[in-house]
């Protein structure tokens, strides 16, 4: 880190930057392009991973007709079927883990997750995390629909997309440091 960089972090906003991340529950119909989406990878692929092993896979509907069979197949998008206008699958790889590291694959793709969402965030895209139910009814259709192999896990799908002119976002009350931090002396 050279001098420079370290005074711009230091006094980069991090905290209010975060503060303005909410979930994002409407957005423009519009679909996200490749080009955009590779830029938000680009910044997610910074986030840290278990021995630099990089597990992660992102999936994305880059068509209408994507989104929609994606919007048939998910868990967790009941109250926004038809609204979302861009999904993307977040998975982690077991294969790079050894079998005394269970479920790190989980702990590596919810850094990554929320990376995404950041980076999201920081190109002006709002988002949703909607959780996935390990061994849901349809995970085999879209892990086959997606290509996504076997050894892979469904870490959460994100809704997301520009925002709309009268956008909604759930903006929940945080706990206090008091709540969070436990102090042992």
């Amino acid at each position: 880190l050279k001098k420079a960089e370290e005074i711009y972090c230091k006094n980069f906003n991090f905290k209010e930057f975060i503060s303005l991340r909410h979930s994002i529950r409407k957005y423009k119909p519009e679909l996200i392009d490749d080009n955009t989406m590779r830029q938000v990878i680009e910044i997610a692929n910074f986030a840290p991973f278990a021995c630099n092993r990089q597990p992660i896979k992102v999936y994305y509907a880059g068509s209408r007709e994507a989104v929609e069979e994606t919007d048939r197949l998910i868990t967790g998008n009941y109250s926004f079927k038809g609204i979302v206008p861009n999904y993307a699958i977040i998975t982690s790889d077991r294969a790079y883990f050894l079998d005394e590291e269970q479920f790190q694959w989980y702990v590596n793709g919810g850094i990554y997750l929320s990376y995404f969402t950041l980076a999201l965030h920081s190109m002006g895209i709002g988002s949703l995390i909607m959780q996935w139910f390990p061994f849901y009814k349809t995970e085999n259709e879209l892990k086959r629909y997606y290509n996504i192999r076997k050894s892979e896990v469904i870490v959460a799908i994100i809704g997301y997309g520009y925002y709309s002119d009268d956008f909604k976002c759930l903006c929940a009350q945080r706990k206090n440091v008091d709540e969070t931090l436990i102090v042992k002396k």
